[in-house]
């Protein structure tokens, strides 16, 4: 189900579907593709025995009131160099006032190895702070962001290889990325995301690193929202809020 997504393009228009690691501008030849939330444009992923594992150990950990952020899939083409840079997903957020808890559940499709491509970890990263990002080559079109290791000791990693079907989980915190893939085989790695309520910051943050970006798939995403994806948002909305009001109803009256 992935692979077609990819394969049609699927959310490209958008700005979902974009190449992590170049100036994505030409889609024929990317060094790593990235389709976030792959599940509005395949809906019955969130409707699989993996998604209502995940969610209910998700509550489990951060609480009854987790709520599923988001999901995105991760295709690292075959024979590549390109390592997904270091980083913390928290170093995305750009809400100065408050945080969350959040973890991301990292499934292996395939059997993973440091030959193509698995997880790499800092383990005690999830207790500190935010580090300074910035983007791959200091270039603001690459869409990914990166902590340079001068502000850590990447010889403490540890490589996370999985059998197919496992999934690893992290903190938001967690300072983490994955080998290149080597193999003659493309690695397809599906990631969902939950956080827990809002968390009010100590003191407001500034995400320098965030103000400069000028990718090519946020160039896409305001010309598709100009031309009426507006109005696709709106009734996107829509649907979340009705399904949201069902849930609560059957609560009520035990269903």
């Amino acid at each position: 189900m992935l692979e077609q997504l990819f394969s049609q393009s699927a959310g490209r228009d958008e700005g979902n579907q974009l190449d992590m690691l170049s100036l994505d501008i030409d889609q024929r030849s990317p060094v790593q593709p990235q389709l976030v939330k792959p599940s509005l444009y395949a809906p019955s992923l969130l409707r699989t025995k993996h998604f209502h594992r995940i969610q209910a150990m998700a509550q489990q950990l951060l609480g009854g009131d987790a709520k599923f952020c988001f999901d995105h899939c991760i295709l690292k083409p075959a024979n590549s160099v390109a390592a997904t840079p270091w980083h913390q997903d928290e170093a995305h957020n750009q809400d100065p006032h408050y945080r969350h808890d959040q973890i991301s559940f990292w499934i292996a499709l395939q059997d993973v190895s440091e030959d193509n491509g698995c997880m790499r970890y800092l383990p005690g990263s999830n207790h500190g702070p935010v580090l300074p990002h910035c983007s791959p080559n200091d270039d603001p079109r690459i869409h990914a962001l990166e902590c340079p290791t001068t502000h850590f000791d990447e010889h403490a990693a540890v490589t996370a290889p999985l059998r197919a079907g496992v999934c690893v989980l992290h903190d938001g915190l967690t300072l983490h990325s994955a080998l290149p893939n080597r193999s003659s085989m493309d690695r397809l790695a599906y990631i969902l995301v939950f956080r827990g309520p809002p968390l009010k910051r100590e003191k407001p943050v500034k995400v320098v690193w965030l103000e400069s970006k000028r990718t090519s798939s946020l160039q896409r995403q305001r010309r598709w929202r100009y031309r009426g994806g507006f109005a696709v948002l709106l009734l996107r909305r829509a649907r979340r809020m009705l399904s949201t009001l069902r849930q609560v109803l059957f609560r009520l009256i035990g269903v």
